[in-house]
């Protein structure tokens, strides 16, 4: 089995290290620049979508005003409904009330 070359060792100074630690930090710099960007991004985005949101809300309590005003308006008709069999049964009724007192009807 052969045996890897020795890589020569390289003596590094106390500058040398500040360098590749400067070098380092560039690096992490520009990709935060890259974060900070996206996160511009998503916040106009988000932005955008509280809007979008407002205009709902407002739409949805129009709505509900709306169904409020259907819901009373139905109470009220449905206070002064008249069930088709019920009429059915007075109208025979009636029928039988004027036959026995001698009155035509107006139908």
């Amino acid at each position: 089995m052969k045996k890897a070359p020795r890589v020569k060792l390289k003596s590094i100074n106390l500058e040398d290290v500040a360098i590749m630690v400067q070098k380092g930090f560039e690096g992490v710099d520009r990709r935060f620049d890259g974060v900070d960007k996206r996160f511009d991004g998503v916040d106009k985005r988000l932005d955008g979508v509280d809007m979008r949101l407002g205009g709902l809300e407002f739409e949805f309590k129009g709505v509900n005003r709306r169904l409020n005003e259907m819901e009373r308006d139905t109470k009220s008709i449905k206070h002064h409904l008249v069930y088709r069999e019920e009429f059915q049964d007075l109208m025979a009724r009636m029928k039988l009330v004027e036959k026995t007192i001698g009155i035509v009807s107006g139908k």
